[in-house]
Formats: C-alpha cells, sequence, structure tokens
C-alpha cells in the first residue's frame, strides 16, 4: 500500500513540474513572439508611404502604402424587411422555427425518435421523418442573402478588391426606424417574423432575421498598390492591412503595436495562471509547515496558493520587461 502511495505521490510531482514548465514556456514564448511581432510591425511600416486616397498616382505602383480614405456604395442595400442601409455589404441571416427529428439511442427502425421545435437555418425536409404526418415543416418565406453595391469606391481606387478582402463583417444594429414595417418585433438584434401575424407565443413557422455588414464610412488600407485603378491586386501579396478609421502610418504602427500588446499580454497571464496551478500542486505537500508569518499572517494551503501566485507573478513581470527592452 505504501509503495502505491509513493508512486502516486510521485506521478502528482511530474505532473505539477510539467505544469508550471508548461506555464513558463508558454509566457517565454508569449513574450518572444510579441517582440518580435512588435519589431516585425515597425520594420514594415518604416517601408511604407502615405499616400492621399483621392489622388491616386502610378508612381506607387509596386509599393507598400498606407492609403487612409472613404469606403462607400451605391446603391444602399436593404430587402424587404429593411430600409436602405449605408453599407457596401449586407448579409441576411435566416432561420426557422421547425419540427427536428431525433433518436433517443442507437440507430435502427426500433430505436425510439422524438420530435421537437427548434430553430434551424435551413428547411429540414419532414419526408424523410420516420413519421413525417403531424410534424410537416412550412417552406422557409425568406432565405439567407449576401448581397454588395454595384459600385464601391475607396476614395478614388475602385473598392471592389477591398470589401473582398475584408472577412468580417459587423452586426447590424436593428432598430424600429431602420424598418420597413416599424412594428416587428426585434428580440435581442433579431427580427420575429411570425408566421401567423397577432398569433401569441412563438407557433411553427415562425422567423428570425438579422444582418452582419461592412458599414460605409472611414478605412485605413495598408498593401501593395497594385495600380492607380485598384489599390489591391487581383491576389493579395504581401501584408495587407484594413483597419476602421483613418490613420498616418504612425498612427497605424500605434494601432497594430496596441493589439499586438494585448494578445501577447493575454497569453503572458494564462501561462503565470498554468504555472501557478502548477506550483500550488508542487507545494500542496509542504502546505502544513508552510507560515508567511510574520510578515503576512497567512499560513498552510492560503500561504500556498499566495507563495504560487507571487512566484508566477513574479516572472511574468519579469519577461514583460524582457519584452520591452527586446
Amino acid at each position: 500500500m505504501s509503495r502505491i502511495k509513493n508512486v502516486g505521490r510521485m506521478t502528482n510531482a511530474g505532473l505539477a513540474v510539467c505544469t508550471v514548465i508548461c506555464g513558463f514556456i508558454i509566457m517565454w514564448a508569449s513574450s518572444v513572439g510579441g517582440s518580435n511581432t512588435e519589431s516585425s510591425i515597425a520594420t514594415v511600416l518604416e517601408q511604407t508611404v502615405d499616400i492621399d486616397a483621392t489622388r491616386p498616382s502610378s508612381l506607387n505602383n509596386g509599393k507598400l502604402v498606407v492609403a487612409a480614405g472613404n469606403l462607400r456604395g451605391e446603391p444602399l442595400l436593404g430587402d424587404e424587411y429593411l430600409n436602405p442601409q449605408p453599407v457596401v455589404r449586407l448579409k441576411r441571416h435566416v432561420e426557422m422555427l421547425q419540427w427536428v427529428e431525433s433518436e433517443d439511442a442507437g440507430s435502427g427502425s426500433t430505436t425510439p425518435v422524438t420530435y421537437s421545435l427548434q430553430w434551424v437555418s435551413h428547411e429540414v425536409d419532414f419526408f424523410q421523418f420516420r413519421e413525417p404526418t403531424g410534424h410537416e415543416n412550412p417552406v422557409m418565406k425568406a432565405q439567407p442573402v449576401d448581397s454588395k453595391a454595384s459600385t464601391i469606391l475607396f476614395g478614388a481606387f475602385d473598392g471592389v478588391r477591398i470589401v473582398e478582402a475584408i472577412q468580417e463583417l459587423q452586426a447590424l444594429e436593428l432598430k424600429p426606424e431602420k424598418l420597413k414595417d416599424p412594428t416587428i418585433p426585434i428580440e435581442k438584434n433579431k427580427l420575429l417574423i411570425k408566421r401567423e401575424p397577432g398569433a401569441p407565443g412563438l407557433s411553427l413557422g415562425d422567423m428570425r432575421v438579422w444582418y452582419t455588414a461592412i458599414p460605409s464610412g472611414d478605412y485605413t488600407v495598408m498593401a501593395e498598390q497594385a495600380d492607380e485603378v485598384f489599390l489591391l491586386g487581383e491576389k493579395v501579396r504581401g501584408r495587407l492591412v484594413i483597419q476602421p478609421g483613418q490613420y498616418s502610418a504612425d498612427e497605424l504602427y500605434e494601432q497594430l503595436s496596441q493589439g499586438a500588446k494585448k494578445a501577447y499580454t493575454g497569453m503572458l497571464m494564462f501561462g503565470a495562471l498554468i504555472m501557478a496551478f502548477g506550483l500550488v500542486s508542487a507545494l500542496k505537500p509542504y502546505a502544513e509547515r508552510l507560515d508567511l508569518n510574520p510578515k503576512i499572517n497567512v499560513r498552510g494551503m492560503p500561504a500556498v496558493v499566495l507563495v504560487s501566485l507571487g512566484i508566477s507573478a513574479a516572472i511574468m513581470a519579469i519577461f514583460m520587461v524582457l519584452s520591452v527592452v527586446g
């Protein structure tokens, strides 16, 4: 029995040490990565040229440029529910309350099935149900749509390729004044389209509709200029940054640096927490003997936790200093 206990203690000690080492490696990697990222951003921006997006010049073709301009499109985009909005891309998302079949367990014709009403983003084929009668799903009246303005400009550049390069769309905030029918209920930024208007509660065939979009407005683009018509080439080469707002190259550097700092600081903290967890596990057998008196009136496990957090915080601070110096 004592031999088993010893093996268990050795195993726990080994896991604790591995956890401490893992936390140390995460902090080290995030510190080095953050320092290298900031250095890389600074090096790239030293090579850039600030240009006026309203006055494209062929002299900048092939150069890495920073262009601040206004992204706009015509016509404004809307649909049967939404008034035309100042966006260059509008994506409509739709889901409908439908019957869904699910098996309780196992598979085969003898397995019990249940039916429930669920929000689904596509039409569920009830003909494939084991018991379609009584579980008929209606046709979805509105379909998902992804539309773009027919004419898109970024300053004096054609802005189509810039819109195509923006991968993350923003949720479009829905308000009654934006709707063609302001009486449509809005719940959690989604339109509730009733299959039977005025019916109480939720029922089969009700839809929820919401939107994501790329709004018109000021943007800053860092890219290799393709030509005086298209800022971006058909295939983006090298580093590309598209940031809402208008910034100079120096201001853009500050924006990107702050983002990099937040990222590696978060990883540093994550690594520190992992190390602290490992230290608590490693020091736990010595809890009864650990007493921080007289400096701090703490002993036992609270002392173990406090010491572990203190060591982790100190190492994290060292890595933060090294990343700044580096």
